[in-house]
């Protein structure tokens, strides 16, 4: 069977629909093998829904000013190009979209982005037999001009780098239509301060809900938070003081059987507090399970009166709403945070379906309806922590596809990994999500910039192949060796701890033996995985 791949040289001019995360770091992925990259950005800005100019367009996901990083910036930056010094350890969405236009002058990918002009439609052009794609026609529409003329050009491929968050969910409830108060999605929120003196009602379960619900009580006369199955506070840093992505995102916590890291981060939640004594205990008892918020001020708001836990709602009244275990409450306003659907309105449903059981995407990538892997799709997936490293990789790899450098397999073997790929229900949604770790590194497999440990300990080493091995899995690690290399990102990856925290402690203090990025492998929860991990390895080689 032939495998499924570009001819070498067959494809040099590339569009890209969005400029945001995943679309610029997909123009310097071009840029890097010598392609023409045309990115289309139907806003005025670069930075997709992290500039704080946009306008919500079509109920599209957005941000807002209270909300705060999930993941640590260390391990949220590109991997050749850090967060400044100056930047504390979690972020702001300003301090993001700063972030992601100076990553735009330093690489010069202004240059090549087209700002207020919307792609209405991107088709296929076959061959004469029908069979294989031979271009894409894109079409688009410049939106800063009074005669807005549309334009139809063709390209070698497409990436689609328009994010996960196309089309607000809205729920909808019985007799939600009697309600004379306020509904509104989280796409439309802003400022808690836009609720003073209200009753308000947060519904959802994940990070925007809990943002959003600790936003507001400091101005509402009091805030509820209804979840249908409960939820999982996590902290932000634990066990001492280690962000809580940089602990749990490591080489050695990828060999975790799921069990295990259950109890790992069990451990961590029962050591603050019992969830049911907060009303927030989930149905769902697996630890790790999508029932979660990183949220670190939501579990005192509850403990201090500002914010009530509700069960699911059952009806709505002309004044507020009936929750499922028989209570009500007046309401003023409601506010549904409850997530995103992924669609992809400028491709045909013959190409790409926006149904999830349907999209058959390679590695979350490469859509295999062409006959040619000239249509990719970066940034559709969610992680178990920072997306901006997992959405440069997809990049990296479906450039190097386009490029000829590496061959895909067969349609039909890529057909038996795609029902294997990991979509699981969350909050309602079906979500396609990655282990970042274990898929990275499939990725730099792919493109010859897999971080080997035993490479390093093979050449001496020793001190980089313990932090490869132990330490958290920084973005750098794919930049060690390979195309495209970075000189820097040895020294990254050990200062990475020091970096973290450079601008809440100020000069670092040397550890022992020198070392100051903190020991992960040293804590009690990873002793005990390492010690189950080998007794189960062991286990399986008998």
């Amino acid at each position: 069977m032939e495998p499924f791949c570009c001819e070498s040289g067959s494809v040099k001019r590339i569009a890209i629909v969005g400029a945001g995360l995943s679309g610029l770091t997909s123009i310097k992925a071009c840029l890097e093998e010598d392609l023409q990259p045309v990115c289309f950005e139907r806003t005025g800005f670069v930075g997709g829904i992290w500039a704080p100019h946009k306008q919500n367009i079509d109920k599209e996901g957005s941000v807002y000013p209270s909300l705060i990083f999930n993941s640590s910036k260390e391990m949220s930056c590109f991997s050749d190009y850090p967060y400044p010094k100056s930047y504390q350890p979690y972020i702001r969405p300003s301090q993001q979209f700063e972030y992601l236009k100076s990553y735009a002058n330093q690489f010069g990918l202004h240059d090549y982005i087209r700002l207020n002009t919307k792609v209405l439609e991107v088709s296929p052009i076959y061959t004469a037999d029908e069979i294989k794609v031979q271009k894409w026609r894109v079409r688009s529409q410049k939106l800063d001009q009074a005669n807005t003329v549309e334009t139809e050009e063709l390209f070698d491929a497409v990436l689609i780098c328009i994010g996960n968050t196309t089309e607000a969910v809205e729920a909808t409830f019985p007799d939600q239509d009697k309600f004379r108060g306020k509904i509104l999605h989280s796409c439309h929120f802003r400022e808690g301060s836009d609720y003073k003196d209200e009753k308000v009602l947060v519904i959802g379960a994940s990070y925007s809900a809990g943002d959003i619900s600790v936003d507001c009580c400091n101005f509402a006369s009091h805030v509820f938070l209804s979840t249908k199955n409960g939820t999982h506070p996590l902290p932000r840093l634990v066990n001492g003081g280690i962000p809580l992505d940089a602990m749990t995102n490591t080489v050695l916590g990828s060999y975790m059987p799921g069990f295990v890291m259950n109890f790992v981060v069990g451990r961590i939640l029962s050591s603050a507090y019992d969830l049911r004594d907060v009303g927030l205990e989930p149905t769902d008892p697996d630890a790790v399970g999508m029932a979660f918020m990183v949220n670190d001020e939501i579990v005192p708001r509850i403990v201090y009166g500002m914010i009530s836990p509700k069960p699911s709602v059952e009806r709505f009244t002309e004044e507020g709403v009936i929750f499922s275990d028989g209570t009500r409450e007046k309401i003023d306003t409601v506010i549904l945070a409850t997530g995103y659907h992924t669609k992809y309105p400028v491709l045909d449903e013959k190409i790409l379906r926006d149904d999830p059981y349907e999209r058959n995407l390679y590695m979350h990538i490469f859509a295999t309806t062409p006959e040619r892997p000239t249509l990719a799709v970066i940034g559709m997936t969610y992680q178990l922590g920072a997306a901006g490293h997992v959405f440069e990789m997809q990049a990296r790899c479906a450039v190097a596809v386009f490029k000829g450098d590496v061959r895909l397999p067969c349609k039909s073997i890529m057909a038996k990994q795609i029902t294997k790929a990991a979509l699981i229900e969350a909050h309602g949604k079906l979500k396609y999500l990655v282990a970042p770790v274990h898929y990275i590194c499939q990725l730099s497999q792919m493109i010859g910039c897999y971080p080997s440990i035993w490479r390093y300990l093979l050449i001496g080493d020793f001190r980089l192949a313990r932090c490869l091995f132990f330490k958290p899995f920084y973005p750098y690690v794919t930049r060690l060796r390979g195309k495209h290399a970075w000189s820097g990102a040895r020294q990254a990856i050990i200062d990475g701890m020091d970096n973290m925290f450079s601008a809440t402690r100020g000069t670092a203090i040397q550890g022992p033996e020198g070392v100051t990025d903190g020991s992960l492998s040293c804590s009690w929860p990873w002793f005990v995985g390492i010690c189950a991990s080998a007794v189960l390895m062991q286990s399986a080689q008998n």
